[in-house]
C-alpha cells in the first residue's frame, strides 16, 4: 500500500473531440488487451464524463503495447 494520491480538480463539461475508429482486427486486439489488464487489476472502469474509452497515439501505432515507429 502507498499513501500517495493524485487528484485533478476539473470544472465544467469535458471538451469534445471526434473519435477515430480502429480497424476491426486492431479493435479486437486492443479490446482483448484492455480486458486482460482489467482482469489483472491494472485498470478500473470509470463513470466520469472526462474518461476516454481508448486513446491512440499518433507517434506510435499502439499506446498500450510495444513501441513501433
Amino acid at each position: 500500500e502507498h499513501t500517495i494520491t493524485n487528484c485533478i480538480e476539473t470544472i465544467g463539461p469535458p471538451v469534445y473531440f471526434g473519435i477515430g475508429r480502429l480497424a476491426p482486427n486492431r479493435y479486437h486486439v486492443a479490446k482483448n488487451q484492455f480486458d486482460r489488464m482489467l482482469e489483472l487489476g491494472l485498470l478500473r472502469p470509470s463513470s466520469s464524463n472526462w474518461s476516454c474509452q481508448y486513446k491512440r497515439s499518433q507517434r506510435y501505432k499502439w499506446l498500450m503495447t510495444r513501441r513501433v515507429e
